[in-house]
């Protein structure tokens, strides 16, 4: 009995990390960007469904981001090209 009190002792101690919320790691990978994200908390901080909306968009921005650079962009522009193309054989007379 003793063994299984310090076992679920050690578990309890262990899940008590001090973990950063997702927030803070969202916040922390915004950069410079950091102040903006914060304000928008700011302007929500009285309403709690658009706080928490908000919180949530904010969380799961480090999973999301995109690309730039000249090439993207040229294949962009041959891809419009192509699909204006395609769309004008589509509808001829």
């Amino acid at each position: 009995m003793r063994h299984n009190f310090f076992i679920i002792l050690i578990l309890l101690f262990a899940s008590c990390t001090g973990a950063k919320s997702d927030l803070d790691v969202a916040l922390e990978l915004a950069g410079s960007n950091r102040s903006e994200l914060e304000s928008v908390l700011e302007h929500y901080k009285d309403e709690p469904e658009k706080l928490a909306a908000a919180k949530f968009l904010i969380e799961n921005m480090p999973a999301h981001y995109s690309y730039k650079s000249n090439e993207i962009d040229g294949y962009y522009a041959v891809a419009l090209k192509n699909q204006k193309v395609y769309v004008s054989i589509l509808f001829l007379p």
